[in-house]
């Protein structure tokens, strides 16, 4: 899956959610912080490039988890193909197959923790400096060490870049 097909299949997942929880624009916009006019454009993917923390606190704001696992299953449930699935757990360098981790982004801070500390094991695995990475994902060297710091909310966009090229060398 590409990451444009995964902004168009997010939005509409976004929207189904949304729709099944009774919840309106504006209720979502409430419920996550986010303006609903941000919310409409990531709903039809026209949104450009959104942070990481846009969208932990939309899945806050629908109860879910990283990988749109519902808190109360026999209410909220909405179907997301596996291929999404694994595109998810990919782009989130494994952290929504944890049970420990699922809902990590019910805690933004801890989510950026979380995802900095498994950019820096990751790279570590791969023997990489953080220079060697920030070239090979064409990312600046002090943007790679902001994220591995863990207090730098930066584009999903970038984490799947980064996500693509760790989990491939790791492999």
């Amino acid at each position: 899956m590409t990451f444009n097909t995964f902004k168009t299949e997010f939005g509409l997942l976004i929207r189904t959610a949304r729709e099944i929880k009774g919840y309106h624009l504006d209720d979502l916009g409430f419920e996550s912080d986010i303006v609903y006019d941000n919310i409409q454009k990531i709903e039809t993917a026209t949104y450009g490039g959104f942070q990481i923390l846009t969208y932990a606190k939309l899945l806050k704001g629908l109860d879910v988890g990283l990988s749109f696992e519902p808190r109360d299953k026999q209410k909220d449930n909405v179907y997301i193909s596996p291929e999404m699935k694994n595109f998810l757990n990919t782009l989130f360098l494994k952290l929504p197959a944890d049970p420990d981790f699922q809902f990590l982004n019910h805690n933004g801070a801890k989510l950026l923790q979380k995802l900095g500390d498994e950019v820096r094991i990751l790279r570590n695995k791969t023997g990489l400096s953080q220079k060697e990475l920030a070239k090979r994902v064409q990312m600046s060297n002090t943007t790679l060490s902001r994220i591995e710091s863990g207090h730098y909310d930066f584009r999903l966009e970038t984490l799947y870049h980064l996500s693509q090229f760790l989990l491939e060398k790791e492999n």
